[in-house]
């Protein structure tokens, strides 16, 4: 028969065990990134958004949100758009320019609180589901748009931030070392997030050809960067033989070297 004390030594054991074993799925849990799939909305804001939504958004996008003018919220058009995007970027897109301005008027001033229960009506449509709880201003960059199946490449043609190491000579430039693309709203590179994000970013696995590097403007010269990390935005373009091309719109210079940081 097992002693006491043996028994004690087991019961100890089990029990460390199991708060190590809590502890490592708790800790799994957190790092999942948190999507529009995982309910960040309920269904009375929801239900809220579509009365606003069809006093204030139907008129261009649509009484089922079809959209008139390609300017669809529901379905691929919606999906295409911000997938492989947060949330916050919708908002802050919605925000500063929907409704747009009226002719011979300003913009009507929607409340925070309306534009979230319409944003809930929308995620509704795409068959997002709804949680127990509302979706708030709070977190909104940590919730990601993407497809149910997981994230996708991001699609030819998005407007996209890429950080790595310049080099070429002539016409022919080039980003080694590089980062897969990011989607991004903002054609400058003044986002500091993005510009620590590319600071901080290591040395990936990604060449991306730069097409209209000579035409940056602000006496930019290549050359002159030879060597450098660099941010580089513009829009994506997926070549035939699998190779990819960014059309640069801005660039900003990250580091001296193409070293990542320690």
């Amino acid at each position: 028969m097992m002693s006491r004390m043996k028994k004690w030594y087991v019961l100890i054991a089990t029990s460390f065990l199991s708060i190590l074993l809590t502890g490592a799925l708790a800790s799994a849990q957190t790092s999942q990134v948190k999507t529009v799939w995982s309910g960040v909305y309920s269904a009375e804001q929801a239900a809220r958004g579509k009365l606003e939504y069809a006093a204030r958004c139907s008129r261009c996008h649509g009484a089922s949100l079809e959209g008139t003018q390609n300017n669809g919220l529901v379905g691929k058009d919606f999906m295409e758009r911000w997938r492989e995007d947060n949330v916050g970027s919708l908002f802050e897109f919605v925000t500063n320019g929907m409704p747009p301005a009226q002719r011979g008027g300003g913009r009507p001033l929607i409340p925070v609180p309306e534009y979230l229960d319409i944003l809930s009506f929308v995620f509704s449509q795409n068959d997002f589901p709804a949680g127990p709880k509302p979706l708030t201003t709070d977190g909104l960059d940590d919730i990601m748009i993407q497809y149910k199946d997981g994230p996708h490449p991001v699609p030819n043609g998005a407007l996209v931030w890429i950080a790595g190491c310049m080099t070429g000579s002539g016409n022919s430039w080039t980003i080694t070392g590089a980062n897969d693309p990011l989607r991004t709203r903002s054609s400058d590179t003044k986002n500091y997030d993005e510009f620590h994000a590319a600071e901080t970013q290591a040395t990936g696995a990604q060449s991306y050809r730069l097409a209209n590097i000579g035409f940056v403007g602000n006496g930019f010269k290549p050359e002159e960067h030879s060597g450098e990390k660099l941010l580089v935005k513009g829009t994506l373009v997926r070549q035939m033989d699998s190779s990819m091309r960014i059309n640069v719109v801005a660039v900003r210079k990250v580091a001296d070297t193409c070293k990542t940081p320690r």
